[in-house]
């Protein structure tokens, strides 16, 4: 019998074997502990803080903000509030992380003259004539909406216009 036909007779055996050995045995046990596996690091988790605060209702009711610029500043939560419209041959955005938080800025692209940046803060329509700027702030903070050059707020009730507007919502409790 040559060598790769008795190789090819035991390859059965040696596979039977292996399995064996495998299933007798068992995975190497832990020692006992009184102590309590410990829980696996998680940064910046903020989930137990926003569910325990209530969103500001500030901003709920239907309005549109406009202003040359808008400045846009919360809580780690302010991502779930607020929509930035994003058009490449319009506007050019930044996304950068500073000491304060995560700032996103939008500004237009040139040769768009007479277009805006436009976003949506829960109830209010946002209307930056040259830029918008969003702050989220790392914790609890205010949400804060603030208008420069030529701003106005716009609401069923009557208008506000100023060179400068400013809008503050604090949270509540549940």
């Amino acid at each position: 019998m040559n060598n790769y036909a008795m190789s090819a007779h035991r390859l059965p055996s040696v596979l039977l074997l292996a399995l064996a050995l495998g299933a007798c045995m068992t995975p190497a046990e832990e020692p006992a502990s009184d102590e309590p596996a410990p829980k696996p690091r998680v940064f910046a988790d903020h989930s137990q803080e926003t569910l325990q605060r209530q969103w500001t209702t500030e901003f709920q009711g239907t309005a549109v903000f406009v202003a040359d610029e808008v400045m846009i500043d919360g809580p780690s939560d302010l991502v779930h509030h607020i929509a930035i419209e994003q058009d490449p041959e319009v506007h050019r955005l930044t996304t950068r992380t500073v000491k304060e938080g995560l700032r996103q800025e939008v500004t237009l692209a040139e040769g768009t003259a007479g277009r805006e940046v436009r976003a949506q803060l829960d109830g209010w329509n946002i209307v930056a004539m040259r830029r918008l700027v969003v702050l989220q702030r790392p914790g609890d903070a205010p949400v804060r909406v603030v208008g420069t050059g030529n701003a106005a707020l716009l609401r069923s009730d009557g208008e506000q216009r100023a060179t400068r507007l400013e809008f503050r919502g604090d949270h509540g409790t549940r």
